[in-house]
């Protein structure tokens, strides 16, 4: 963990990490991801989705089905939960006390995680629908409603009022191969493969119309949204950033430069930053509270670790990857911690991540660190603390909670 030191005499700022001291350099602050936690994938796994509720993370693994990993201590997830029926696992979706898993050509499964070491397989449906490869990829739910991103079917509809009996309500198919979709208020946003992605009116979940398209390179494999920009792990396009304030008319606003030869393959974003699932390449982080400009803000590689990173979740300060046959493997989000004097106060801020304490300590020779008692602030998408000058030398750093 990097220590901040400050010299009220001198008013420097000396960065300190292990026993090299040096000045600061770096403009803004990054995040660093560190590899902490693996769950090494079991025979005939393949981990391909994950998403993260409370404590759990639960993992669509392929052939293996649902994998559930309590995750409250992130360096040693353990297995606690494990459902197969069959198909093939792609997307997990969870919402209250059931998970949707998209299951390729076996469809739609819900399970009842109310006890996630005893997931209950309590609904199920396939449609066949139009297409050659009609295959569940990918889910997402809002309300009482189960979006399916449905392969060359297009998008499915499903009623999940009552889990236990999901009902197919709602079909649109304009072209394309269907991986991922997103709800946003009355809009629906579909990941459409080489067709690029599509914005469908949900506001009549039993019809939803499209009303926007766009392509512009690449292959469309996952999406998500926030605010007014949806982001899309565009396949050898990169990561690109779309306008959506009106639905109607997106348009593309920034692109990213396929970092290290990789394959934009999932997509999450969270506060001012979007965490890219990049395939062999690893993991990618962008800042991107300037979405017209996209800045590189973190990276980790798989090149350790062998794994493919297919999908990516953010939980306070962990990411959590479905790594393909390296399994789940769990990142650390370490921000930067940045220090400005000011006239009698010192500011200190650092990325968005949550979960951090800002701590003082006097002296390095000792283990006394306090914790700051300033709650932080968050400011443009970093949270700030304010703090008045101490009296001669003081040592800062971030602790995880």
């Amino acid at each position: 963990m990097a220590v901040i030191r400050y010299e009220r005499m001198l008013s420097v700022l000396i960065m300190a990490a292990a026993m090299h001291l040096g000045p600061v350099l770096d403009t803004f602050a990054q995040i660093n991801p560190v590899s902490i936690g693996n769950a090494t994938n079991v025979p005939g796994g393949l981990a391909l989705g994950v998403v993260v509720s409370n404590n759990y993370a639960y993992l669509a693994n392929g052939y293996d089905g649902l994998r559930i990993y309590d995750v409250s201590d992130p360096t040693n997830p353990t297995n606690v939960g494990h459902i197969n029926n069959g198909g093939y696992a792609e997307i997990v979706a969870v919402s209250g006390n059931y998970a949707y898993l998209a299951n390729r050509e076996d469809g739609l499964r819900i399970y009842d995680v109310s006890d996630p070491a005893n997931p209950l397989n309590v609904g199920h449906t396939n449609v066949n629908g139009t297409g050659s490869r009609p295959w569940a990829f990918g889910v997402t739910v809002s309300s009482n409603y189960a979006y399916l991103a449905n392969g060359d079917d297009g998008l499915r509809v499903f009623d999940v009022s009552t889990p236990s009996n999901p009902l197919d309500i709602g079909h649109a198919n304009d072209n394309g191969f269907s991986f991922s979709v997103v709800v946003s208020g009355h809009y629906a946003y579909l990941a459409n493969g080489f067709d690029g992605f599509r914005i469908y009116n949900v506001f009549t979940p039993t019809n939803p119309v499209n009303v926007a398209h766009s392509y512009d390179g690449g292959s469309a494999s996952d999406v998500a949204i926030s605010s007014n920009y949806v982001f899309l792990a565009n396949g050898s396009d990169g990561l690109r950033i779309y306008d959506v304030s009106n639905p109607y008319y997106p348009v593309s606003v920034a692109d990213t430069v396929p970092d290290g030869g990789g394959n934009a393959d999932g997509v999450f974003v969270c506060t001012n930053y979007a965490y890219l699932a990049n395939d062999s390449d690893g993991l990618r982080i962008y800042d991107v509270s300037t979405p017209t400009n996209p800045i590189p803000a973190g990276y980790a590689a798989d090149t350790n670790s062998g794994g493919i990173a297919f999908q990516v979740a953010v939980s306070h300060a962990y990411a959590y990857m479905a790594n393909y046959n390296d399994g789940l493997r769990i990142y650390a989000l370490q921000p930067q911690l940045s220090m400005t004097p000011a006239a009698t106060n010192l500011l200190f801020s650092w990325p968005a991540p949550t979960g951090f304490w800002l701590q003082q300590n006097s002296d390095l020779a000792t283990t006394n660190w306090i914790t700051c008692t300033n709650a932080p602030v968050v400011m443009g998408g970093s949270n700030q603390v304010s703090m008045p000058q101490p009296y001669g030398s003081a040592f800062y750093r971030l602790m995880s909670q």
